[in-house]
Formats: C-alpha cells, structure tokens, sequence
C-alpha cells in the first residue's frame, strides 16, 4: 500500500516559509519567557517519554527540530546532544545549529539516534525528513518519535494520523518496535523505530 503522496509529498517553499515566521513568533514570545516551574512540569513528562522510549545512557543523539533545545537539560549526561533548527541562532540556548531537516548537514551514518518531538508538521516535505533521518542513522541505530496527530494546527503544514507515519516509516526502511498513545498526550503518538 502506497502512502497517499498528495497529502505528505512538500508543499510550496514559500508557505513553510510563511509558517516559519509563525513558528519563530511562537518560539520567540511564549518558549523563551518559559519559567522553572513549566520546566519541571515538562520534567516529569519528558522523564516518561524517555523511560517509553527506552533511552539509553549514552551515545550520539540528533533532535531534529531541536527549536530552543531545551530536551538537553531532562536527557542523561552520557547522552552527546546535537541539534538543529531553522531558527538556530536566534532562540537556541544549546548544542544547536542552523539545519533543514530535508537537508541534514551531517555524514551518513553518524548518529546512534535520532529524536523527532513535535516537528513534523512544521516540515515542506516529510518523506524527505524521514530519507533524510535514516540516512544519519547508523545501522541498528533508533529513531525516537513523538508528534501530535489528527489535529490541525496553525503553525503546522500537515495533520498526520498514525498509519501514514507507520507507513512512511516503513518505506524509508524502518522497524517499528513500539508505539504508544498515552505517553505525553492522548492526542501525540510515540514510537521508537530501528534503522
């Protein structure tokens, strides 16, 4: 069974750049003014998120999408964090650079995993993204996933439902080992995915 590509193929570069905008807004005027309190109650749903995805103690870890790059300061010390981000350079306080996510400006192969945390949907063109992330991974490496589904969003270009990610993934030659609904939200599927 083919993914429906109208639904996920790209869009117009200039509407991601639109939403773009939209997404830096957000990242620049709500994100950043963000205070410890919200951090700790994130704390304890970004801990269950990573028991689920059963992270490890250490190893090379890409967040694509990484926005301020905040989920460094809940993942363990061993864990060698990098990120990127379009915005990169403006809002990020951590290991992060400037990267498209259909152009990840990494080797091949040099990441024992890769995290995707609400991003998705902010993309021009998801298969990429996801020919992009196996393309870093190395082999027997994971991919760690966690995206809202089913709703549609402002600041996003795509509304997923769980069996075209599945399906996407399998195309670019994943594994699905595990998903979840109930992790972070009822409303955000995660999943851990095997190269």
């Amino acid at each position: 069974m083919d993914i429906n590509t109208r639904k996920i193929e790209g869009v117009d570069k200039s509407i991601w750049e639109e939403k773009l905008s939209l997404h830096k807004h957000l990242l620049t005027t709500i994100w950043l003014k963000e205070k410890v309190d919200h951090f700790d109650k994130e704390k304890e749903l970004f801990i269950k998120l990573f028991e689920f995805f059963s992270l490890p103690d250490k190893g090379r870890l890409l967040e694509v999408g990484c926005g301020t790059g905040k989920i460094r300061i809940f993942l363990p010390i061993g864990i060698e964090y990098t990120g990127i981000d379009p915005l990169s350079g403006k809002v990020s306080v951590f290991n992060c650079q400037y990267g498209l996510a259909e152009e990840i400006p990494f080797e091949k192969e040099c990441f024992d995993m890769v995290l995707i945390y609400d991003m998705l949907g902010h993309t021009y063109n998801p298969i990429k993204v996801m020919q992009e992330v196996y393309r870093v991974l190395k082999l027997g490496g994971r991919l760690y996933f966690s995206d809202e589904m089913e709703r549609d969003r402002q600041d996003h270009l795509f509304v997923f439902e769980k069996d075209t990610i599945l399906e996407l993934l399998e195309q670019q030659g994943f594994k699905v080992e595990k998903f979840s609904y109930n992790i972070r939200h009822p409303l955000f599927l995660d999943l851990v995915a095997i190269k």
